[in-house]
């Protein structure tokens, strides 16, 4: 047999008494025409004269199920050597085939150990969608899981009397028995201060300590006005001055219409009334006259140049 008619042809070991071994075989309808195998038959690692021996190929096909028998010939002057080309009826159809190499016989057998694998044909058109089954049982319940702890809103709360005194790294504590508060809360106080409540230490009887860190605040520096501050620059007015503004405090600064001081409230006082409230000054700044006296309005210069005449008679 000639290298060009062995290249259709799969090679196999067939040492006597064990397996044959080779490659995955594989055939379709048309290598019954020149493709096959060809079986390299030994005995101890010598070749095995096949002189006196007919050989054959034994298959069944496991899809279906058909099964046949097809002697093996001589391709050469090799005494050991058989080959059968592929069954057309066992390659016709897709699936596995198992394939025995045995005598005449039957004294001397072996099996694929892959077996054959038909060619694999082309996938069919998808099938229409079944009707929707019916639906199954509830399953059961799943087990209660661990009650987790209580929730709760941090509260927003203002005390209005008092003043919080802050240290350099912006903590402050305070007593309070009127009001239970909680770690987390958060506290304004009559200087409008934001502070968050760190720790809460309960104290006997009823009174709590509750220390706080400054997180922000609701008011910037504020301004006021009022009337007969007039004292020297760093000088602190004697009692308390009326000032117009709404919730003066300590810090603000105040200006005086009258005097052109500007002074800042160093302590407050009560409220006089709806819009004024009572406060002792510190000057800071003073301008060099009234307000009202002698600082000139935008009107009252161009009312003086309009006057004019005679610019070569008016001094200035």
């Amino acid at each position: 047999m000639t290298p060009l008619e062995e290249c259709g042809l799969q090679h196999l070991s067939w040492e006597l008494d064990e397996e044959c071994t080779g490659c995955e075989l594989v055939a379709s309808p048309a290598d019954c025409n020149g493709r096959g195998i060809i079986v390299d038959v030994t005995e101890d690692g010598v070749p095995y004269d096949l002189t006196r021996h007919r050989v054959y190929l034994i298959w069944r096909h496991r899809v279906t199920r058909r099964r046949g028998c097809i002697e093996m010939f001589t391709p050469d002057a090799e005494k050991s050597r058989r080959v059968v080309y592929w069954p057309k009826a066992m390659s016709r159809a897709e699936g596995t085939a198992t394939l025995t190499v045995t005598d005449a016989n039957g004294s001397k057998s072996a099996t694929m150990l892959r077996g054959l694998r038909g060619e694999k044909g082309d996938r069919g058109e998808p099938g229409e969608v079944g009707p929707e089954g019916p639906m199954g049982p509830k399953g059961d319940r799943g087990e209660k899981g661990a009650t987790g702890k209580d929730g709760r809103t941090p509260q927003l709360a203002r005390e209005s009397t008092e003043k919080f005194s802050f240290d350099a790294t912006g903590k402050a504590t305070f007593k309070t028995k009127s009001r239970q508060y909680f770690v987390g809360d958060w506290i304004i106080d009559r200087y409008r201060n934001v502070a968050e409540v760190t720790q809460v230490i309960e104290e006997s009887p009823g009174w709590r300590t509750i220390e706080m860190t400054l997180i922000g605040a609701f008011r910037g520096l504020g301004i006021a006005v009022c009337k007969g501050l007039d004292e020297t620059v760093g000088t602190t007015a004697k009692g308390y001055i009326p000032v117009e503004g709404l919730f003066v405090r300590e810090g603000d600064y105040v200006f005086s219409l009258d005097t052109g001081c500007i002074g800042v409230v160093v302590e407050e006082g009560p409220m006089v009334d709806g819009k004024s409230q009572l406060a002792q000054l510190k000057v800071v700044a003073k301008f060099g006259g009234s307000v009202t006296g002698d600082f000139a309005t935008k009107d009252y210069v161009d009312k003086k140049f309009n006057s004019i005449t005679d610019l070569g008679t008016k001094e200035f």
